[in-house]
């Protein structure tokens, strides 16, 4: 069934398809949107570093819906444009809504899907008139090793050898995890046993105080009160004294004669 109702038309959309289907096998996606968006970049940026009969060269060995997609907003007044490297990188990148360091295996994955298509007359004619650093960017100089192909499929990681017992004890019983064992309880601090009261000491009776009180006023007494020994030593030495008085003043005067 026809879909626009033109057979050109229709086989042109029928090649786009096809040349669509080939750049997203080589990311390994089956996103149209980024087959699309990586396509026109790899487009644009080629064609605005190439002259004007190159880029026609190109141009017409592309479908009719991709040849208009080529033509989009290009000035052959302005053209080559005399971009680097760097220029080349940012804006490949933002038309193709990918990162800046996605844009060299980009560019070669488009590059290596292209080949199929076009001849390799034109693109060695297109590519002969690239900047080297450009060139290198698009398709990995002689004895290169070429970009990484994304639709390549990972390598596999290996497994673990585990032996057949093992195995099956894992595949009937799920694995469970242990429960943590509820720590016991802090056991609380005895409480201080409260010191004794100290026993208050007993009243003294009244005979004891009498008897306390006597014996204290008698030691007074004894202290206060001379013996008989002791009055009548001090009286002789009292005596002694007196005694001694008119010896010392004889003395004197005999002394006080006899110088005369």
């Amino acid at each position: 069934m026809s879909r626009t109702g033109v057979d050109s038309l229709d086989r042109s959309i029928d090649k786009t398809n096809a040349w669509l289907t080939d750049v997203a096998d080589r990311f390994g996606t089956q996103d149209r949107r980024l087959a699309y968006r990586v396509t026109r970049s790899w487009l644009h940026t080629l064609r605005d570093r190439l002259p004007v009969t190159i880029a026609a060269h190109v141009a017409a060995q592309l479908p009719e819906l991709l040849r208009g997609v080529f033509y989009e907003g290009w000035n052959p007044s302005k053209v080559p444009v005399k971009f680097g490297r760097d220029a080349y990188v940012s804006r490949f990148a933002r038309d193709a809504q990918i990162r800046l360091t996605e844009v060299t295996q980009a560019g070669r994955l488009v590059t290596a899907a292209m080949r199929k298509h076009l001849s390799a007359g034109v693109i060695d004619e297109a590519f002969g008139v690239l900047p080297a650093d450009i060139r290198k960017l698009m398709a990995p100089a002689d004895g290169e090793a070429p970009a990484p192909d994304l639709a390549a499929k990972p390598t596999a990681t290996k497994r673990v050898t585990t032996t057949k017992p093992a195995m099956a004890a894992m595949a009937a019983k799920p694995a469970t995890a242990k429960r943590a064992t509820p720590a016991k309880p802090a056991t609380p601090a005895k409480r201080a046993t409260p010191a004794k009261p100290a026993t208050p000491a007993k009243p003294a009776t009244p005979a004891k105080a009498a008897a306390s009180a006597k014996r204290a006023t008698g030691a007074k007494r004894a202290t206060a009160t001379p013996t008989p020994a002791k009055r009548s030593r001090a009286a002789s030495a009292a005596r002694g004294k007196a005694a001694d008085r008119p010896r010392a003043g004889s003395r004197t005067r005999a002394a006080a004669g006899g110088g005369r």
